[in-house]
């Protein structure tokens, strides 16, 4: 149960804590955890107010009861019983606080744009294919991060890059760098220079600097 009062533009909501599996706040986050389709999980403090400030939409945060409060926002709080908390917490030490988001939604056409911009760092996409682990997943958008990539490019059978471990394996990477979902094909047809590293391949020296 949530109420609220309007003072000016301000919402002030006073959040009760939910303490039934039978709630539909809960069920959503628990689906949002698992199918993470059109709503993502973000889970601690300082993730996601990084979200929030990134642009992300927030739904709802969902802090571990603490007893009745109200705080300004745009957006309810909405307390769980410590009992569900830690029952939807993907960590085994929580920070007491996640939060529902939509889901990014990016364009292939936004990331080639970028990658075809006035910034030369920015020239270069990070395409995977085939990896299936979340961590492995989160550990590339990170690292794309970190070579200010335009964006990564999931082909078929990678991975949810918006899955809670690969959220958490990005190191709050995600919410800086546009991920897409495309095919071999629709990559090929771009006719984006392409440029692949193959675990099984054969060594071969890097070509010379001109």
């Amino acid at each position: 149960r949530i109420s609220f009062s309007i003072i000016g533009r301000r919402a002030f909501y006073m959040s009760v804590a939910i303490t039934s599996r039978r709630n539909p706040w809960f069920k959503r986050v628990r689906d949002a955890l698992r199918e993470h389709r059109q709503e993502i999980v973000i889970e601690g403090p300082k993730q996601v107010g990084d979200a929030i400030a990134a642009g992300w939409k927030a739904i709802a945060d969902l802090p571990k009861a603490s007893g009745l409060g109200t705080r300004a926002s745009d957006f309810p709080s909405i307390e769980f019983s410590s009992a569900l908390f830690d029952s939807l917490a993907e960590t085994t030490s929580p920070q007491n606080v996640i939060a529902l988001f939509e889901r990014p939604q990016f364009k292939l056409a936004h990331v080639l744009s970028e990658a075809r911009g006035p910034r030369p760092e920015a020239s270069v996409i990070v395409a995977l294919d085939g990896v299936q682990d979340p961590g492995n997943v989160g550990t590339m958008v990170r690292l794309a991060a970190a070579f200010e990539c335009a964006g990564v490019v999931l082909l078929p059978g990678c991975a949810d890059a918006y899955s809670p471990k690969s959220i958490r394996a990005s190191a709050g990477a995600v919410l800086s760098v546009p991920v897409v979902n495309a095919t071999a094909d629709e990559l090929i047809a771009s006719k984006t220079p392409l440029f692949a590293a193959e675990a099984r391949a054969d060594h071969a020296e890097p070509p010379a600097r001109h």
